[in-house]
């Protein structure tokens, strides 16, 4: 409990004022869902300004680079591609579900497997991440290249291909169950090449706590996941911080529920969900070197100004 409780006053006061910085820390940058509506963008070009000038050692785009109704292809990605080369260090970045399993959906509409196909080839053919300064990347193979993974000062970063729109379980069985496996078999290793680090960070798209935050919904094409990450995190006990979008409320939630049918606590795991939508925003992710709760976490820009510490 003590832990929990100084977790929290760390948040605070990482949410409500710029921390003193004790020596050996540095940061990354966490945003996504953005931009849902032409008139954000000048905005969000701001934001990138503003993160430059933060001068993180990388940033992570967890995923949906549109609305849902804004037509998918080549051409919206080469203008992605062109933001993405806005940002000074190097960018990773994670497929959301509007870039291709609601492209059915958009105007005009276009098949979900083929923007698939194409996201892959567009952003993940390289063995290093986007941005102005790529760094390396381990890939899980040339199936899932957009499963990734980095090491930085002892601690082990990875992105998990999660999205929302249930996964894509409802639309595409045999799709969500091949890349399903596949991001199981990804986070077993995301946990066991973890074993010697201090912390495990881990980016996804998909919001696997909306059911619990919103008392309705389905968890199709979640389950799985659900399970092995509660139970790898437990088995882990050193800190876990797990950021996502989806859901474009800024949450910061120590101690996240777990998923079983009386949602206890996961003491170690620290749930981050990054503003987006109209909240045209990101979080700057400082980490020290403390043992038991390295991750103090602040909006960038002041927008996400309801983002603080998260009850049960």
């Amino acid at each position: 409990m003590r832990v929990i409780l100084a977790l929290v006053l760390v948040l605070v006061i990482g949410c409500l004022g710029r921390p003193v910085l004790a020596q050996g820390s540095w940061s990354f940058v966490a945003l996504g869902d953005m931009p849902y509506q032409d008139r954000d963008i000048p905005d969000m070009e701001t934001l990138f300004d503003a993160i430059n000038a933060e001068k993180p050692r990388f940033s992570v785009h967890v995923g949906d680079t549109k609305a849902s109704h804004t037509a998918c292809g080549e051409a919206w990605n080469k203008r992605v591609q062109t933001w993405f080369a806005q940002f000074q260090a190097p960018l990773i970045y994670t497929p959301g579900d509007n870039e291709w399993t609601d492209c059915h959906r958009a105007n005009p509409p276009s098949d979900p497997n083929e923007e698939l196909k194409l996201l892959r080839r567009m952003f993940f053919q390289r063995p290093d991440s986007l941005g102005a300064r790529p760094m390396p990347l381990e890939r899980q193979s040339n199936a899932y290249p957009e499963n990734q993974a980095w090491r930085t000062d002892g601690i082990r970063f990875g992105t998990l291909h999660v999205v929302g729109s249930f996964n894509n379980m409802r639309r595409d069985r045999a799709e969500y169950a091949a890349r399903n496996d596949a991001n199981l078999s990804w986070l077993r290793q995301l946990f066991s090449s973890a074993r010697g680090d201090r912390a495990l960070v881990l980016f996804m798209q998909a919001d696997l706590w909306y059911t619990i935050d919103n008392g309705k919904g389905s968890r199709d094409g979640m389950d799985d996941l659900m399970k092995l990450l509660e139970e790898e995190t437990r088995r882990f006990q050193k800190p876990v911080l797990l950021v996502h979008g989806d859901s474009h409320e800024c949450v910061i939630q120590p101690a996240a529920p777990g998923f079983g049918p009386d949602a206890a606590p996961i003491p170690n795991l620290l749930r981050v969900e990054v503003p987006g939508d109209s909240i045209v925003d990101a979080l700057k992710i400082t980490v020290s070197q403390d043992a038991a709760q390295p991750f103090s976490i602040k909006p960038v820009m002041g927008v996400a100004r309801n983002c603080a510490p998260k009850k049960k």
